[in-house]
């Protein structure tokens, strides 16, 4: 009987979920802000360019998990994923919250981010061990 704490079918949705989370802030930033000096709404063309390459990156990464190096892919995936969610998690709060909009701005947000995916990539690498 297998580890009740990995369930690949589980895991497969929550990454690819995580990832496609990631993969739409960074394209839809990234798209939006090159078009800002060009196209004044350039947000209108960057979040249907992130929502497509979302789409895209969580169909592959699902199709080709049976494929993972269970240890080293899915330790790298599963920080992939958790920026995302962090990144959600710290717009959130920083949206209710005003008192701290000044101390997270953008580079905050994505060091933090960047940080929680690597500690959670090591801790899912040690895990899978």
């Amino acid at each position: 009987m297998g580890d009740p704490c990995f369930d690949m079918e589980r895991d497969v949705a929550v990454i690819s979920l995580g990832i496609g989370i990631t993969v739409f802030l960074v394209v839809a930033g990234i798209i939006s802000y090159l078009l800002e000096p060009f196209i004044a709404f350039s947000v209108f063309i960057g979040i249907p360019a992130g929502l497509l390459a979302a789409f895209g990156v969580m169909l592959s990464v699902i199709r080709t998990a049976d494929r993972w190096d269970h240890r080293t892919g899915t330790s790298i995936l599963a920080g992939v994923a958790t920026f995302g969610y962090a990144m959600l998690v710290l717009l959130a709060i920083r949206y209710v919250v005003p008192a701290v909009r000044v101390e997270l701005d953008g580079w905050t947000l994505i060091m933090v981010a960047m940080a929680m995916g690597a500690i959670i990539s090591v801790i899912t690498w040690n895990l899978r061990g």
